[in-house]
C-alpha cells in the first residue's frame, strides 16, 4: 500500500496545494476501444480537466462481421479478404466504392465489381433501424438476406451464372439486376483467356438466411418482383449515400489534423527555441 503508484492528474495536485482540504478521487486509465478503421484509441475520462481537440476523436466499438468475401486458392488474386460489417458495401479500385481495393491499377478488378446489400422489406424504413447505433444487429432480424448487384461493365457471374451491370458509367445509379447471394457461393469478377486468370471470390455469410448454403438444385437467380426490386434498389442508393458521406467527412477530418501536425512543425523549425506549440489554441483559431 505505501508504494502504490499516485495516479494523480497535475490539475488535481494543483487544487489540493490551493485548497488542502480537498480530496480527490482516484483516476484509473479508461478501457482501451476500437474506433472505425481498426486501431485503439483511448476513451477520455469523464472528469478529465485537459481540453480534447475536437478532430478524431470518434472512437466506436467494433461492428459485428456479418459475412466475408475470401478469394479461393484458384483466384488469380488469392490474397483478398473483405469484412462485411454494413448494411450496404460496395466493393472495387473505383473511387467512389465503399471499400476500395488497395491497388487503383490491378485491371483484373473492376472499377465497381459488385454492391452487397442487407436487405428485408419494410426494415429500413422502421424508425428503430439506425446507423448512428453502430449497427447492433437483432436476431428477430434473422430473415434478412445478402443480395447483390454489379456496375463492372463486362458484369459479373455468380456460381458461373451471368449477373448483368446497367448504366456502369455511372456508380451511384440503380443498378436495376440483384440477385440473393447464399454461403459458399463464388463471385468471379473478371474473366480472361485462361480460366487460371478469373478473378475469383467464396461469400461466407454468419448472418441471416444467406448463411445457409444453396440446395442441390438452387441455382443463383435475379430478382423479379418490381415492387421488392424497387424497395431494394432505393435503399441501396441511400445507405451507400449516407456511408460515403461517413467516409468523406473521416478524411476531411484526417486531412485537417495532418494540415495541423505540418504547421506544428514548420513552426518548430522556424524557431526552436520558441514557446511549445499550443495545439488546442492553434484549432480554435482554424476553426471556420
Amino acid at each position: 500500500m505505501l508504494m502504490k503508484r499516485d495516479e494523480r492528474q497535475l490539475a488535481d495536485d494543483m487544487k489540493s496545494r490551493d485548497n488542502p482540504d480537498h480530496t480527490t478521487r482516484e483516476q484509473f486509465f479508461p478501457p482501451t476501444q476500437y474506433n472505425s478503421n481498426g486501431t485503439i484509441g483511448i476513451e477520455p475520462t469523464a472528469g478529465s480537466t485537459l481540453p480534447q481537440p475536437a478532430v478524431g476523436n470518434d472512437f466506436h466499438p467494433p461492428k459485428r462481421i456479418l459475412a466475408k468475401v475470401i478469394a479461393p486458392p484458384d483466384s488469380c488474386l488469392p490474397t483478398i479478404t473483405l469484412n462485411i460489417t454494413e448494411s450496404l458495401t460496395s466493393w472495387g479500385r473505383g473511387p467512389e466504392a465503399t471499400v476500395r481495393y488497395s491497388n487503383p491499377n490491378e485491371i483484373r478488378i473492376p472499377k465497381y465489381a459488385f454492391k452487397i446489400l442487407l436487405f428485408k422489406p419494410g426494415f429500413y424504413s422502421n424508425p428503430r433501424f439506425s446507423r448512428g447505433d453502430a449497427q447492433i444487429w437483432s436476431e428477430q432480424d434473422q430473415d434478412m438476406g445478402f443480395f447483390i448487384s454489379t456496375k463492372a461493365s463486362s458484369g459479373i457471374w455468380v456460381n458461373d451464372i451471368p449477373l448483368p451491370s446497367h448504366d456502369h458509367q455511372n456508380p451511384n445509379s440503380k443498378s436495376k439486376f440483384w440477385g440473393q447471394l447464399r454461403h459458399g457461393d463464388v463471385i468471379t469478377v473478371s474473366r480472361h483467356d485462361r480460366k487460371s486468370e478469373y478473378a475469383k471470390l467464396r461469400f461466407e455469410c454468419y448472418w441471416g438466411k444467406s448463411k445457409e448454403p444453396r440446395a442441390e438444385r438452387d441455382v443463383f437467380w435475379l430478382v423479379q418482383d418490381g415492387h421488392f426490386l424497387n424497395e431494394l434498389e432505393d435503399v441501396c442508393l441511400a445507405q451507400e449515400k449516407e456511408i460515403l458521406a461517413d467516409i468523406h467527412r473521416r478524411e476531411a477530418e484526417e486531412r485537417k489534423i495532418m494540415k495541423l501536425e505540418k504547421e506544428k512543425e514548420r513552426l518548430a523549425c522556424q524557431d526552436p527555441s520558441r514557446q511549445p506549440f499550443d495545439f488546442h489554441s492553434f484549432i480554435g483559431s482554424h476553426t471556420t
